[in-house]
């Protein structure tokens, strides 16, 4: 019997979905943001960690498979 998904393909799927949901928690965290913010309040230095760290698991992910 066949393989749905090999290896490889299944750590793409899930980098895929590691950062496709984060984009919304990063979102939700500027929704109460005043109009008129600096690009270097709070508000977007947590977004932009909530990225950063959900890439950082990517990365970890794609280096400890041997895909990197």
């Amino acid at each position: 019997m066949k393989k749905l998904m090999n290896k490889k393909g299944f750590v793409i799927l899930m980098a895929l979905a590691i950062n496709v949901c984060a984009y919304p928690v990063a979102a939700f965290s500027l929704f109460v943001t005043p109009e008129g913010t600096g690009i270097f309040s709070t508000d977007f230095l947590i977004a932009t960690m909530i990225m950063l760290a959900a890439n950082i698991v990517v990365f970890q992910l794609i280096r400890i498979n041997d895909y990197g």
